[in-house]
């Protein structure tokens, strides 16, 4: 059924996310305790990358950190799909997931320059917008010069609240945080898009500070990350905004609404206060390095 290829789908996903982001830090405990490995595993067989003959170790030691790291992992992902109930519906487990897969995602995706990463942002927040605050007028209309077709009329006031309170899926791909004001609909939601493409310019700023700092002080100890912090900061001041804003009117927001003026608006005011708006404009990183 479909049913059970979404759980097992998810399951596998909530599984290597796990492994991927509780290695780093079972490693750096393990590091600290001296830990020795356990057994050692040929993996000479996989190459690095297909433009050298270099292949991982054939002696690569599993330590207990990794394993453990596996255990943890398949067993979140397990009772969040199979033992707690519905699958999706602990709402703790579901954001510890979520914040695996996003975690993942921002280590592994990455945007190559500023430009890029603004037409990004400016993309997904006309996306937004429109699928939650026009999107029923929008299939009203529709609905009027077709003459039929009344079922696809969102029924929660917009297509993009239809989806994230359906039923259908129950998976990590939003943060819910609970909510006891006797609505419909129990949570307030956050979808993972909400942190990861404004992730993908926070990071992309990070990287813009490193080479900045780099051409003055060579000193990775001393680089200092004036873009990164502010917007960092100005990410946090727009997801409080969204919230305040859901609360006072009683309805969904579109979070990019807020989160891309104060992010992208944070940096380019930072930009032009330190006269680097066309470095910023025009900075770019290597291709292994947007990652």
């Amino acid at each position: 059924s479909i049913e059970t290829f979404v759980n097992g789908y998810f399951f596998f996903l909530e599984c290597l996310s796990g492994i991927f982001s509780l290695t780093t830090p079972l490693g750096m405990v393990g590091r600290l305790a001296e830990e020795k490995p356990a057994f050692e595993v040929d993996l000479s067989w996989i190459r690095v990358s297909d433009a050298s003959d270099e292949t991982l170790p054939a002696d690569f030691g599993v330590k207990p950190s990794l394993l453990l790291a596996v255990a943890a992992s398949v067993g979140l992902a397990a009772a969040d799909r199979f033992l707690l109930g519905a699958p999706g519906q602990n709402f703790t487990l579901n954001n510890l997931e979520a914040c695996f897969i996003v975690t993942t995602w921002l280590e592994l995706l990455g945007v190559n320059s500023f430009r890029t990463a603004v037409t990004l942002l400016g993309g997904l927040l006309f996306y937004d917008v429109f699928w939650v605050f026009l999107s029923q007028p929008f299939l009203q209309t529709l609905t009027q010069v077709v003459g039929h077709g009344e079922l696809v009329l969102p029924k929660n006031g917009s297509v993009m609240a239809d989806v994230a309170m359906s039923p259908m899926i129950s998976a990590p791909t939003k943060f819910i945080f609970p909510r006891d004001n006797g609505a419909a609909f129990p949570y307030s939601l956050l979808g993972l898009g909400d942190v990861l493409v404004p992730g993908l310019l926070v990071g992309l700023l990070l990287r813009y500070d490193n080479a900045e700092g780099s051409k003055s002080d060579p000193d990775p100890a001393k680089l200092s990350t004036p873009f990164f912090k502010y917007s960092l900061s100005a990410y946090s001041l727009g997801l409080v905004v969204s919230f305040a804003a859901s609360f006072i009117s009683g309805k969904g927001q579109p979070a990019l609404l807020y989160l891309v003026p104060f992010t992208v608006g944070s940096a380019t005011v930072l930009g032009w206060r330190r006269n680097q708006i066309k470095n910023l404009w025009d900075f770019t990183t290597k291709t292994d390095e947007a990652s």
